[in-house]
């Protein structure tokens, strides 16, 4: 989902809009599904098609969202429409906004490997009166402010998320099996056999057989 940061002053002065592409990031932290279908959730906005350039539409994610507004007249029902967004926006300026990013930073930084780098939102200009071009801002150890052309981070979480997903192993259907008969068989020695009439122990049922035969035969007879 192409994200619109709003008021996001690090490296950023002049708090111009910064833009950012993310999947894989929980969807209860944006949606919910209502009766009429999916709803965005505050503080989350949806972002007007003619802030998103067409040349850098194929970091949206084309998705259809409910919208409720509020009845013109007193007593009627709320207007529902359903309509497709290209992307969402956040303000950072806002606490509840600061906070979900934050959140969202923490997400990041938790599930891409600390050998890599991660990504950052980029400007939509160098000022509020320059054109729309995207750029990376960077503090250099002068402290001075550097703007370097760079294409919007698209940051796709899914496969790390599902590297660390646990994976279950069943005994039965991964072993060899020879190895299955094996542990049968040594399930089967492991069984106890008492005798009824002695309550002596056996680990076989031969070895009972045979003690019956020579211990309690020979008392039926002198009985």
């Amino acid at each position: 989902m192409l994200i619109r940061l709003v008021g996001h002053f690090r490296h950023n002065p002049k708090h111009i809009d910064k833009l950012i592409s993310i999947k894989g990031l929980p969807e209860e932290w944006m949606f919910r599904e209502g009766a009429e279908g999916k709803e965005l959730i505050r503080p989350w906005a949806a972002d007007v098609d003619k802030n998103i350039p067409i040349d850098i539409r194929q970091f949206c994610e084309p998705t259809y969202i409910t919208f409720r507004h509020p009845p013109i007249e007193r007593g009627a029902k709320e207007f529902i429409e359903r309509k497709q967004i290209l992307g969402i926006v956040l303000d950072y300026m806002t606490e509840p906004g600061r906070e979900l990013w934050e959140k969202i930073e923490r997400f990041m930084e938790g599930t891409i490997p600390r050998t890599e780098q991660v990504p950052q939102p980029v400007v939509c200009a160098k000022d509020e009166h320059s054109p729309f071009e995207t750029y990376a801002p960077k503090r250099l150890s002068t402290g001075s402010l550097v703007f370097e052309p760079a294409q919007v981070p698209d940051v796709d979480l899914r496969p790390y998320i599902a590297a660390k997903q646990p994976v279950s192993v069943t005994i039965a259907s991964t072993l060899p099996a020879k190895f299955v008969q094996q542990e049968e068989q040594k399930k089967v020695t492991e069984e106890k056999f008492s005798c009824e009439a002695c309550d002596k122990v056996f680990t076989k049922p031969k070895a009972l057989t045979m003690h019956k035969m020579k211990a309690h035969k020979k008392e039926k007879v002198e009985a």
